[in-house]
């Protein structure tokens, strides 16, 4: 799930949550927020939170991710 999220933030440049949510099939909300705080934690993915109700959170990727996403597109075109 993790390629996932680093795939489609790396599409969409910046994502708020419910976005990614519903562009990512077949992961809960809970695990998405997960996965989100491992990439976060990791320098993978930045995360922005306006102070509004409610709140705006969106996310991206850092320099870091983008290399990652590279890396695991070099690995999938290798692989097929």
């Amino acid at each position: 799930m993790e390629n996932h999220v680093i795939y489609v933030l790396g599409e969409r440049k910046a994502c708020r949550f419910g976005v990614l949510w519903r562009t990512i099939t077949g992961i809960s909300p809970k695990v998405l927020t997960q996965r989100l705080r491992e990439l976060e934690a990791d320098g993978v993915v930045w995360r922005e939170q306006e102070n509004m109700i409610p709140p705006k959170v969106t996310y991206g990727l850092t320099s870091t991710g983008f290399a990652v996403r590279a890396v695991l597109k070099n690995i999938e075109e290798i692989e097929v």
